[in-house]
């Protein structure tokens, strides 16, 4: 995007905008980075009523060094009006002091989303405390390779008006989140679960807290992974009554069996969407027969969507596969890349740097997008 003056996407109405904080690597531009956006915000009117409803979105993308933040947060700004906060670890930690200025600074904020991106031995439960600092919470996302402090202190509790949550986490670390929302003596109930990962064999705490979210989760996503076709898959959706939709995703040995078992045990007469994620290489598995005639039973009150890899036109394999469904017209086959609903489900996650390929660099300070 291309702009004659460095604020005029800024002051300019629209629905929303969002500020890229992104310090370029040695310490002298983090200076300059701070300063910069200090003298954009401090520019006459730039944070008067009429504009200040605009800022309503900041990402911060912290390499090598996230002490700038805290340096930018002691100007003394105010962020009352930012309602989502994206954070970008991008192979760091963040301390805690500045996990403490980060809270405080932004209190107000109703999404959070989190992303560790580095391959480093990241302990779990830091992140479940700094995501449970924000009191006004309605919506997270964590993303992250933890491999230790899987025990998460019951004494923290996650936000009263948290309604979906999102988890691309390993198997391990789901266990651990699941296990402490199992724990708290006021059961956080969500609308919306998203699991971008889990094993068939760390399901059961899992499949409990689905469970516990009987009377209020509406939509679930889970991306299952099996390891060998020995493993069984036990998640019994029966008691979820008032789900809308699912999008499942099974991978692996024997993922077409393991699908079919999942979704055999859905009940809810609110059930209106199935999406189910099928890549190439499953059309050699068996298990497709059972599946067919289980989706096609439903055929008069849920739409089926399979969504397949980009890599390959398979569709027409796809439908041979689900005769019965397919005879019936409720099926839909869509190229994932082509799919408004995997869209919805996958993006957030799986395109989580897309941003930085689209920032465009207003100043050698800000960036704005």
């Amino acid at each position: 995007m291309s702009c004659r003056s460095p604020y005029a996407h800024f002051m300019r109405p629209c629905l929303e905008t969002m500020v890229c904080i992104k310090p370029v690597s040695p310490l002298f531009d983090y200076r300059i980075v701070i300063r910069k956006f200090g003298r954009f915000l401090q520019t006459p009117g730039i944070l008067s009523m009429h504009h200040r409803a605009y800022l309503n979105e900041i990402s911060f993308h912290v390499q090598d060094d996230a002490s700038w933040i805290l340096n930018l947060l002691a100007k003394g700004f105010h962020f009352r009006t930012v309602k989502t906060l994206n954070i970008f670890c991008n192979g760091v930690d963040l301390e805690n002091p500045l996990r403490d200025a980060v809270s405080s600074h932004f209190s107000s904020i109703t999404y959070l989303r989190v992303f560790a991106a580095t391959m480093t031995w990241r302990s779990l439960a830091p992140d479940v405390h700094f995501i449970c600092s924000f009191p006004r919470l309605e919506n997270v996302l964590l993303y992250g390779h933890h491999q230790s402090g899987f025990h998460i202190n019951s004494a923290v509790q996650l936000p009263p008006n948290i309604r979906a949550l999102k988890l691309d986490l390993p198997s391990p670390a789901l266990d651990g989140v699941m296990q402490w929302l199992l724990a708290h003596e006021k059961l956080p109930i969500v609308s919306s679960l998203h699991i971008f990962r889990v094993q068939a064999e760390h399901c059961s705490a899992l499949e409990q807290y689905t469970q516990a979210c009987q009377s209020t989760l509406e939509d679930l996503m889970i991306l299952l992974h099996k390891r060998s076709a020995e493993e069984e898959v036990n998640f019994d959706l029966r008691p979820n009554t008032n789900l809308n939709s699912i999008f499942l995703s099974a991978n692996g040995p024997d993922a077409i069996h393991a699908a079919g078992a999942v979704l055999s045990s859905l009940s809810s007469p609110c059930l209106r969407d199935v999406i189910l994620r099928v890549p190439y290489v499953h059309l050699r598995q068996e298990g497709w027969g059972g599946l067919d005639a289980m989706l096609a039973s439903r055929v008069q009150s849920v739409a089926c969507t399979v969504v397949t890899d980009d890599s390959r036109n398979y569709g027409h394999e796809l439908r041979k596969r689900l005769p019965t469904l397919n005879a019936s017209g409720a099926l839909q086959v869509v190229a994932q890349s082509h799919s408004k609903v995997a869209d919805y489900y996958l993006n957030e996650v799986y395109s989580r740097f897309k941003p930085l390929s689209q920032l465009s660099v207003l100043s050698s300070g800000c960036i704005i997008c």
